[in-house]
Order: structure tokens, then sequence, then C-alpha cells
């Protein structure tokens, strides 16, 4: 059971920071608007409108990588390894065989998504990464500075 629970705890982090993400770009869209309503040519206001290209650049990057970590755990990993399961599983004839079939089932998703004991060390970085932009959508699109 624990297993199934790292492997939904993934992916359901994946589609948590996706929402995040979007939930800020509906913030930015927003704050564009009023921007170019007021279309006045003052210093700040240039600046501002820099800082929110930047921030919808840097956006737009995190959403991208986020879609393909989730189209990569989803498809790739997950999808295959459940085909795989299922043709293992009709070839069984007895319940060791549906035993074993589950079991590689397990190891094979959980070693596709980097959740095995052996690759802990390889999705550090991607749970830092998903921190990161956890930040940037909780602070609405707002790069933070360290200190």
């Amino acid at each position: 059971m624990q297993t199934y629970l790292r492997i939904f705890n993934f992916l359901w982090r994946l589609r948590h920071v996706e929402h995040s993400l979007n939930r800020v770009w509906h913030r930015q869209r927003t704050h564009a608007k009023r921007l170019r309503a007021q279309a006045t040519s003052r210093p700040a206001d240039r600046e501002l409108s820099a800082y929110l290209v930047q921030s919808c650049l840097l956006h737009r990057e995190m959403l991208h990588f986020v879609q393909s970590l989730q189209y990569y755990a989803m498809f790739d990993v997950v999808d295959g390894a459940w085909r795989q399961f299922t043709a293992r599983a009709h070839a069984a004839t007895d319940l060791p065989g549906l035993s074993s079939a589950h079991a590689a089932y397990l190891e094979r998703a959980t070693s596709g998504l980097l959740l095995a004991e052996e690759a802990r060390a390889a999705v550090g970085p991607v749970w830092k990464v998903m921190d990161l932009m956890q930040q940037f959508a909780a602070g609405g699109g707002q790069p933070h500075t360290a200190g």
C-alpha cells in the first residue's frame, strides 16, 4: 500500500503544482489587462509591464516542465507499466503468477517515476523544483528573493 501511496502523492503533487500555476496565469492576465487599460507611459508602468512579461515567460516555462513531467509519468511510465501488467495478468495461470505480475507492475512504475529507493537522490532536485514552483504560484507569480 505504501508504494501506491508514493505513486499517488507524486502524481497528485504534479497536478497540484499545475493547477496552482494555472491560477497564476489568470491573475497575470488580469494585471496585464489593467495595465493596458491605463495605457500610461510612466516609467513605473513600463517597469511593471516588463516585469509582467518576464513573469509570464517564467510561468510558461514552469508550466511546460510540469506538463511534460505529467505526460511522461502518465503515458510513458504508468500506462506502459499497466499494459505490461495486464498482459502478464492475462497470461498468469495461478495466484503466484498474478502476484508476480503485480509486483513487476509496481517495480516498473516506481522505478520509472524515480520513486524507488535507489533513485531517491535523483528525484530530490525534482521535488525542490516543484517546491519553488509552488512558492512562485503562492506569491502570485512574483519571484522570491533569497535573504
